[in-house]
Formats: structure tokens, C-alpha cells, sequence
């Protein structure tokens, strides 16, 4: 195997670092080397130049053998770039315990810099879709400058969100998930990126999944403030058209069917909400379950004893089956509901 250069990519490096400033950054420079034709395409070429740019500070750009050996073997059958192994090595990913420190043998600063940037792109690429569909969770600039270093931190030494699988029999500890753990990073499966993703904010597609969203650091954070809710929501299928919305209409456009007492209502798991109370626009009801249908009724209708959409009874004495959801209520009725 022919040994980089890496006196040259050493002075590259340097070079650049006095360019670019504070706006430096491993991936960058990166693509200044590439878009300047001074590495090729050769992964070996990219691993090389990575490692220089994620040198621990105050140290040789040349790794240690083990390290650029070990660096060599994991470029074989990834999915990930060059730079996302480096990067990941450079946090202490899947070595011993005892990687800590300065120097190679510990935790590269510049390689734990790169994970909280990426840290920080996935929290601004959740952001369009809470300020969407929960505008009160919405990521604020204070969000931003404390979140990514806090998920950083969590993801390299062990997280205390509390999220634990499925029959998790010790909740002494603070988070079992295997995506909020960076060791258990495979990049055989996916990219670094990707995984930071999950963690962060669930998955790596465009757009909030209730339920993925749920399993994330950013979540956990945003509960645990009030900010954020994964609930039970109380929905409208429009007679019309099938639409299924929330308020006083439907929502497609070209239809815009009011809602009345006969309108049929369902409750959809796994959606995001924010209580009236801490900013939003839900407040938690509980229903009846229609015997027929499957209508959910509202209690002050229950007590006409039928369901109004299909007219079902209850057995007398037998009270029907009841659900909690949340229920987005008008604006002029927010105000109520919070001084309520």
C-alpha cells in the first residue's frame, strides 16, 4: 500500500487553515482540494487528507500505523465517505473505553467539532417541519448555539434522555436506544449523516414522522420542556370528500364542508401537539366510543344518548367505552382554555 504524502498534505492544510479562518472545517477543505484538482478521487487520497485535517491539535499529521491501518480496512464495504469514518474514529467510535486524552490515543477536538456541526444541520433541517406543524416547538437561535454540543456529548458519552427499548429491565440508567449512541453506528448501513439524523431527529427523510420524531434527542428535550407532545389526536372525516381534518371545515381545497354534530370523528395516534397551556393550540379530551360506528362523541352529545352519526345506543346502564385525545380548539377559544 503506497504511504500518503503527508508533509504536503500537512502544508495543504496549513495553507488553508490561514485562509480560511473561522470558517474552516474538515469537510471544506475537503471540497477546496477536490475543486482544485489537489487529490484525485482515490478514497485512499480522501482518508489521507480527512486525517490531516482531523489531526489532533499540537501533533504530527502522520497517525499512528494501527490508526491509518484500521481507517484503511473500514473504507472496504461502507456506505460512508471517507471523511464520516474519519470523523467517527476521531470521536473514540469503537475503541476502548479508555480512549481519552489528548494526543491520537484520545479524542480528536477538530474530528468532535465536525460531529457537533453535523449535530447542528440536522437540527436546522428539522426545523421547517415543527414550525409547521407545531409552530410553539419551533428551534429557536438559543436552541441552535446549546442543543448540538448537549447531542454531541450525548451520542459520545452515553445519553440521558430516558428513552429505553422495549423491555428494558434496568431504567437505573439513562437511555438504552441504540441510535442515540454513536458506537453503534454501522456504516455498512448507512452514512454518518444518516445516523446522526435518527438520533437528532428521527430519520433522515424530509419532513416529521410522529412516531420516528418521538424516539429522538430533540424530542425528549422538547417534552421534557412542554414544548412538544406525541398524543392521541381527535380528527374529522369530511362527508364529502373523505378528507380527514381538524376545525371547523375541511380542508381540501374546493370543498370546505363544515363540520357539524354528524360528522364523523377519529382518533389518529402518534401526532405532534403543543398544549394550549404552554403556547398551542390543543387541549385533552376525553370521548366516548360509539358502539356502531366507532364514532367518537363527545360528552356533552353522549348525554342525548345516541351516537349523531349513526343513531347506536348504549345498553341501559352500560357506559360506552371512552378515549383521551387531544383536540385543537378555534383561536378565540385558546385564550379560554388557558385562563380556564
Amino acid at each position: 500500500m503506497e504511504m500518503p504524502d503527508w508533509s504536503v498534505l500537512a502544508a495543504l492544510h496549513g495553507g488553508w487553515m490561514s485562509d480560511a479562518g473561522s470558517r474552516s472545517d474538515a469537510y471544506r477543505f475537503l471540497a477546496h482540494l477536490r475543486d482544485h484538482r489537489l487529490i484525485s478521487d482515490d478514497p485512499l487520497h480522501q482518508l489521507a487528507a480527512a486525517i490531516v485535517a482531523l489531526a489532533p491539535v499540537r501533533r504530527p499529521a502522520e497517525p499512528p500505523a494501527e490508526i491509518w491501518e484500521r481507517l484503511v480496512s473500514l473504507l472496504h464495504g461502507s456506505r460512508s465517505s471517507a471523511l464520516d469514518l474519519a470523523v467517527a474514529v476521531g470521536c473514540g467510535w469503537r475503541r476502548p473505553p479508555g480512549a481519552v486524552g489528548d494526543g491520537w490515543s484520545g479524542r480528536w477536538s477538530r474530528a468532535v467539532a465536525e460531529l457537533v456541526v453535523n449535530v447542528r444541520h440536522s437540527l436546522a433541517a428539522a426545523n421547517p417541519g415543527l414550525a409547521t406543524v407545531v409552530p410553539a416547538a419551533a428551534v429557536d437561535d438559543d436552541d441552535l448555539m446549546e442543543l448540538p454540543s448537549l447531542f454531541a456529548m450525548n451520542l459520545l458519552r452515553g445519553c440521558d434522555c430516558g428513552h429505553h427499548v422495549r423491555g428494558c429491565a434496568g431504567r437505573e440508567h439513562g437511555c438504552c436506544y441504540p441510535p442515540h449512541a454513536l458506537d453503534s453506528w454501522d456504516p455498512s448501513q448507512c452514512t454518518l449523516r444518516a445516523f446522526i439524523d435518527q438520533a437528532v431527529r428521527g430519520s433522515a427523510r424530509t419532513g416529521l414522522q410522529g412516531g420516528a420524531f418521538a424516539e429522538s434527542m430533540l424530542y425528549r428535550v422538547l417534552e421534557a420542556e412542554g414544548r412538544l407532545l406525541r398524543r392521541r389526536v381527535e380528527f374529522c372525516r369530511c362527508g364529502s370528500c373523505g378528507t380527514m381534518f381538524e376545525g371547523a371545515a375541511c380542508t381540501k381545497p374546493d370543498c370546505e364542508t363544515p363540520r357539524t354534530a354528524a360528522t364523523e370523528r377519529v382518533a389518529r395516534a402518534n401526532w405532534l401537539v403543543t398544549a394550549a397551556h404552554e403556547g398551542g393550540d390543543h387541549v385533552e379530551a376525553v370521548r366516548w366510543i360509539c358502539g356502531g360506528c366507532g364514532n367518537l362523541i363527545a360528552r356533552h352529545q353522549a348525554r342525548s344518548a345516541s351516537c349523531p352519526k349513526c343513531q347506536w345506543q348504549p345498553e341501559p346502564g352500560v357506559r360506552p367505552t371512552s378515549v383521551t385525545v387531544w383536540v385543537r380548539l378555534a383561536p378565540e377559544r385558546v385564550l379560554r382554555a388557558v385562563e380556564s
